[in-house]
């Protein structure tokens, strides 16, 4: 996850994607900036076989840089009006939620990858995604599975 981490930030460098577009950071992961184009962003990745997906904070408002933490328990934060428990933890500067539980994780992935998604932070901080053409994403992420 750190190394997903570490490209995720040369890839806002020259970030290239619409708001509410997937954008390819790696053969194995992509990026979705939402609507408000704000340094939150929703991400795709395969790992061991299975998409997974989480919310990557690049603002630096909530880890210092470069810092790396301990996982710790975040939220709920409200997934289309559905309360999910977070973990996070900071990840070279970069904060990383998932969601806890596995209801919760596949909750999320659901809807990030369905359709619009509506994600309530704290501090009335509102996030609005639409993970739609994520077909071609799934397609392209799982083709990598049969790689020599």
């Amino acid at each position: 996850m750190r190394n997903f981490l570490v490209l995720a930030m040369s890839f806002l460098a020259c970030l290239s994607a619409e708001a509410n577009e997937w954008g390819q950071l790696t053969p194995t992961s992509y990026l979705l900036v939402p609507a408000e184009n704000m340094k939150i962003l929703a991400a795709a990745a395969l790992v061991e076989d299975q998409i997974r997906t989480s919310l990557m904070d690049v603002s630096g408002k909530m880890c210092g840089k470069s810092e790396t933490s301990d996982l710790s328990e975040a939220g709920p934060y409200k997934i289309n009006g559905v309360n999910v428990r977070f973990t996070e933890a900071c990840i070279n500067g970069t904060r990383v939620l998932a969601p806890t539980t596995p209801e919760g994780k596949e909750f999320f992935t659901h809807a990030i990858t369905t359709g619009p998604t509506t994600v309530e932070f704290d501090f009335g901080v509102v996030l609005h995604f639409d993970g739609q053409g994520f077909d071609a994403v799934k397609k392209a992420l799982l083709e990598t599975k049969s790689a020599l």
